[in-house]
């Protein structure tokens, strides 16, 4: 198998796009539901029965994506879904409205489950080890926002007052843009998959709500592990780390022996 490089500048591009976005998603995720409960269900009494398929609908029209894709076309799509993350990402950072704090998250929610099939196609048309490098930059975005999580004491960077994480936002941000536009698309023909072949696609949002609630949860390992959040914080950096390192290794094709 060939070995991926993955210290060039095209592989930079290629892993660090995928994951400023999936750091954006997981934040937007970590703000949906609770505003679901706490906006719509507390606020404006909607039946809580109603919720569920409110959010099941945002992650199920994942199977839109391959039209949007055709209707607009790889550039567009791109442009689109990502760049307009990014942007959804930063009106929530300075937004004080709980109603539009729930339309971005349930538009950024909805941008990153098109995000996963549009940018797959992408990486499909490009052959070589691209599709490869987004699984390590997926990996990566779950990493980094689980670092920004601990580092800001558990309080979310959407949540989070002041100058400091709007900034850090921005920046984010512009680099996500910066990112996206040195991206070279091609319209690429016959890269969507099948309607079963996307199937899987659905799950990657509940996958990373699981991880998020579970996996990558700081107060969980706090309780579970009877660790001080530093230790537990820290527990939860170095098993991302590990799992990044067995990525690398497979990715380059190498055996790891246990």
């Amino acid at each position: 198998m060939k070995s991926i490089n993955f210290w060039n500048t095209p592989t930079f591009y290629s892993l660090a796009l995928p994951a400023l976005t999936t750091m954006f998603g997981m934040q937007f995720l970590r703000l949906l539901f609770p505003s679901l409960v706490w906006y719509l269900g507390d606020t404006v009494e909607v039946a809580y029965v109603m919720l569920a398929p409110f959010a099941l609908g945002i992650f199920v029209a994942a199977f839109f994506a391959a039209l949007l894709r055709r209707a607009l076309g790889s550039r567009v799509a791109m442009l689109a879904t990502v760049g307009g993350l990014g942007l959804a990402r930063l009106v929530e950072q300075v937004s004080e409205i709980p109603a539009l704090d729930l339309a971005l998250a349930a538009i950024g929610t909805l941008l990153f489950t098109f995000f996963f099939p549009i940018y797959l196609a992408h990486t499909r048309a490009h052959g070589g080890d691209a599709t490869r490098q987004f699984g390590l930059g997926f990996l990566l975005g779950i990493a980094f926002d689980t670092t920004l999580y601990g580092a800001f004491g558990t309080l979310d960077l959407s949540w989070q007052p002041g100058f400091v994480a709007l900034i850090l936002v921005a920046m984010f941000v512009a680099a996500q843009w910066w990112l996206l536009a040195r991206t070279s698309f091609g319209e690429a023909k016959n890269t969507d998959a099948s309607f079963i072949a996307s199937l899987p696609l659905v799950a990657i949002p509940a996958f990373i709500f699981i991880a998020l609630v579970m996996l990558q949860n700081l107060a969980r390992a706090t309780t579970l592990t009877g660790l001080t959040p530093p230790l537990a914080f820290g527990l939860i950096a170095v098993s991302n780390l590990v799992v990044l390192v067995l990525a690398i290794l497979v990715l380059r094709g190498q055996r790891w022996m246990i």
